[in-house]
């Protein structure tokens, strides 16, 4: 779900970048700001171009990492209750060692 959520925040500046390079030679101007607005003015839609493909690949990504994270821990042993054990100890180990971190 967040896969999605961030396909949908991103993909608008994704087609302003995209647009600002095939217009880079034609216009003069280099601000992304006047690419969006133009986008915007001559079709909306035209922000939202590609959104369904990006919304996949980003939760296949996600999924991935998520997939081979917890392989990893299964691999390695390592559980929830191992990782809250090292944070706990880590955090000690910085707040004696007077790091101004924690």
């Amino acid at each position: 779900m967040l896969a999605v959520v961030a396909a949908v925040v991103s993909n608008p500046m994704d087609c302003t970048i995209a647009e600002m390079k095939k217009n880079a030679d034609v216009n003069g101007s280099k601000n992304p700001l006047d690419f969006f607005f133009k986008i915007l003015n001559d079709n909306p839609a035209n922000l939202f171009r590609g959104l369904s493909v990006r919304m996949v690949f980003f939760s296949l990504i996600v999924s991935l990492q998520f997939t081979l994270y917890n392989g990893i821990c299964i691999a390695l042993g390592v559980g929830a209750d191992d990782l809250k054990l090292y944070l706990d100890v880590l955090g000690g180990a910085l707040s004696e060692g007077g790091s101004e971190l924690v």
